[in-house]
């Protein structure tokens, strides 16, 4: 075809291109992909953390438009760590009070939630207790 030294000599020439060729070549490729593809199916380190962070958050109780104040990005994990930290020990002392006292149909779901049954009261209530 009378063409000489262009890009398609570099891989037309050799029947069998070299391994450190094939490399650079996915390299490449993989650089460009943000740019190729439609979808992301791989997700970065950055992004699956953040994205466990607000899971844990919404986990712990925190509501969404909470969530979105919070800076992720840029939070120290010791500073995530204390969020998570202070949200389950509000929820869990309830302002210090360690016992509930609920209808006996509703002890398998307090024990679900985490509760240790104490005992039936005379009026047809079951006290429960924190674990913690």
């Amino acid at each position: 075809m009378g063409h000489k030294g262009d890009i398609e000599a570099r891989y037309s020439t050799n029947k069998r291109l070299p391994p450190d060729m094939i490399e650079e070549m996915r390299e490449s490729y993989k650089k460009c992909l943000k740019f190729l593809e439609t979808r992301i199916s791989d997700v970065s380190e950055d992004n699956a953390k953040l994205f466990l962070q607000q899971q844990l958050l919404s986990a712990v109780g925190y509501k969404q438009e909470e969530i979105d104040k919070i800076d992720l990005i840029n939070i120290s994990n010791e500073e995530f760590q204390q969020l998570l930290r202070d949200k389950v020990a509000g929820a869990m002392t309830e302002n210090g009070a360690k016992q509930k006292v609920i209808p006996v149909s509703d002890v398998e779901k307090y024990i679900q939630e985490g509760y240790d049954f104490e005992a039936v009261l005379p009026n047809g209530k079951a006290v429960m207790r924190l674990r913690f």
